[in-house]
């Protein structure tokens, strides 16, 4: 085992399609500090915009730990859209370029996807599935071996059904085709009139297509609008429950412990009821759990493991 200087610290990052969340931690894994910003999601924010903001946060984060960044021996950075290597290293060359505007020398820092710290939160590193519901969706398991198998998390364009963006965009759709009159009434067209001023289908179109409305952020007036009553509302997470319990599928016969994590689960009870409902009705050998961690710890556990490996 490589000992670890207990002057150095440990970062984790949790960068996403809404926040970016940090931690730092002594060796031994006690929490020094945490602070956070917007999106990171450079596929959403663009590449120098998420770099810069991680950057920032880094220094932020390690401020209010009363550090520098001579002190940290690694950075653990779970990014949403970073699954592949190749957007990987991009990610890495452009903070390393800032750092070195900067005169900095940049620690080592290894970057995974949001979903892969999530899942080393929820178990503690060890094996286990997780189910996250945030601005996208996607299925993590790792199994005894510690092999990483994935299901879904295709984006926004090829999948990610049942996420926010997922929701959000049914949520639209549903107001418009009830203007259209091929659809039926539903309080959403009140909620978006008096909110974002959608009072026909021309500004509705303008706001998404010209002004990068973030389709995502309507969501939260979906589950408004079933808390209410509204059935298009409440159909349209009956069928949300639906796609976000079918990702567990190929994992149906396992005996396994699943988390179900992301801003959509903790932000609709009546959503997660529905999906716990769902998958314990079609999937009774999976055990439902709640995360033992939250992602950005599960960063840190992560780089804890590296730093302790021969």
């Amino acid at each position: 085992m490589k000992k670890i200087n207990k002057t150095h610290l440990i970062i984790g990052i949790d960068g996403g399609g809404t926040k970016t969340s940090a931690l730092v931690s002594g060796f031994d894994g006690e929490l020094l500090s945490s602070s956070e910003v917007g999106a990171s999601n450079y596929l959403i924010v663009g590449l120098e915009k998420s770099c810069e903001r991680i950057f920032n946060l880094i220094f932020d984060v390690l401020k209010k730990a009363d550090s520098t960044l001579n002190e940290v021996s690694i950075i653990i950075i779970g990014l949403a859209g970073a699954g592949r290597q190749k957007d990987k290293k991009l990610i890495l060359n452009k903070l390393k370029q800032i750092a070195s505007k900067n005169k900095l020398k940049f620690p080592r820092c290894i970057i995974l996807s949001d979903a892969q710290i999530a899942l080393e939160g929820a178990f503690s590193s060890k094996s286990g599935a997780i189910l996250i519901a945030g601005t996208g969706s996607i299925l993590f398991e790792k199994n005894t071996k510690q092999n990483i198998n994935r299901v879904g998390g295709w984006g926004r364009v090829l999948g990610d059904e049942g996420s926010g963006f997922s929701i959000g965009q049914k949520g639209i759709s549903a107001i418009l085709k009830s203007i259209d009159g091929r659809g039926a009434k539903t309080k959403l067209s009140k909620i978006a009139s008096e909110k974002f001023g959608w009072i026909n289908s021309e500004k509705i179109i303008f706001d998404v297509y010209k002004n990068g409305f973030d389709i995502a952020s309507f969501a939260p007036n979906v589950f408004e609008s079933a808390k209410s009553g509204d059935v298009v509302s409440k159909n349209i997470l009956l069928k949300t429950a639906d796609e976000l319990a079918e990702h567990l599928k190929p994992i149906a016969q396992k005996k396994i412990k699943l988390a179900l994590v992301g801003s959509i689960f903790k932000n609709s009870n009546y959503l997660k009821n529905l999906v716990v409902k769902k998958i314990k009705l079609s999937y009774p050998k999976i055990n439902i759990v709640e995360p033992e961690h939250s992602p950005n710890y599960g960063a840190i556990l992560y780089g804890l493991k590296i730093l302790n490996d021969k």
